[in-house]
């Protein structure tokens, strides 16, 4: 649990100091948007970027959704794998002739509380060179819950035994009654 904390803290300073250091730049001409904001491991949410029409028509960026830890990070691919080396959600994408697509993200983990950022740079510049940030980065918190476990089966055996002995829990005191009442009231053997 403290070590949870830990890594929350972390990545919570983390993504406050890229945000202080990267307010003075404007928004992104992208919007992102996640939806459930909490899903269970293995569910699937909805990551849509569409264009904010905040950039000229000519212009060409490469998109890339992060979750950034400190100093390292980690990419999340359009196939909904994560990286360690830097893969483009989109690539040479342009404002003007961007047609959003709503995509799934298939949460196959790590179960935490995930701060998604996106990073729009110029195309070909590295996305963690952030000298050559020309937006500030969009923040999306998203949960990714533990699953359920299920209860392991019942072997067969197992429970027709359990059912067996429950029913003449049950019903053998009234069937030894009903035995002894019998034989008592019953008639007596012909000679």
């Amino acid at each position: 649990m403290a070590r949870d904390l830990r890594v929350l803290l972390a990545a919570l300073v983390a993504a406050l100091a890229c945000e202080t250091a990267h307010a003075a730049l404007p928004g992104p001409p992208f919007e992102l948007s996640v939806a459930p904001g909490r899903i269970v491991e293995g569910g699937t949410a909805t990551i849509e970027i569409r264009a904010a029409g905040r950039a000229p028509d000519d212009a060409r960026y490469d998109i890339y959704l992060v979750w950034a830890l400190g100093e390292r990070a980690i990419f999340l691919t359009p196939e909904s794998s994560w990286s360690a080396q830097p893969v483009p959600y989109h690539r040479a994408a342009s404002p003007s002739a961007f047609s959003p697509a709503p995509t799934p993200w298939r949460a196959v983990g790590p179960v935490a509380d995930v701060p998604l950022a996106m990073v729009v740079v110029p195309s070909g510049v590295h996305p963690m060179d952030r000298e050559r940030w020309t937006f500030r980065p969009v923040l999306r918190w998203v949960t990714v819950q533990p699953r359920a476990r299920a209860r392991a089966p019942v072997p067969i055996p197992l429970a027709a035994a359990a059912a067996a002995v429950s029913a003449l829990l049950f019903v053998g005191p009234g069937l030894v009654e009903w035995i002894a009442r019998r034989g008592s009231t019953g008639s007596q053997p012909t000679r």
